[in-house]
């Protein structure tokens, strides 16, 4: 879970259906070069998905 106002960090591509975007993990693996002593293992992700109240279809939508 990710609380309000919290800042994260995700890389993926961005999916949207209707008023849901979700973000979709690469396809591939790909190194973060993150430091041992700061790295979670092992660790998975699906998928996040965000909702929006902006049903325009512009290329920016806040979240």
């Amino acid at each position: 879970y990710i609380k309000e106002g919290s800042t994260v960090s995700v890389m993926g591509m961005v999916q949207r259906n209707d008023n849901i975007l979700m973000i979709v993990p690469p396809p591939e693996p790909f190194s973060t070069g993150c430091q041992w002593a700061k790295c979670l293992l092992p660790a998975t992700l699906e998928g996040i998905i965000l909702r929006c109240e902006d049903s325009s279809k512009a290329d920016v939508i806040p979240v």
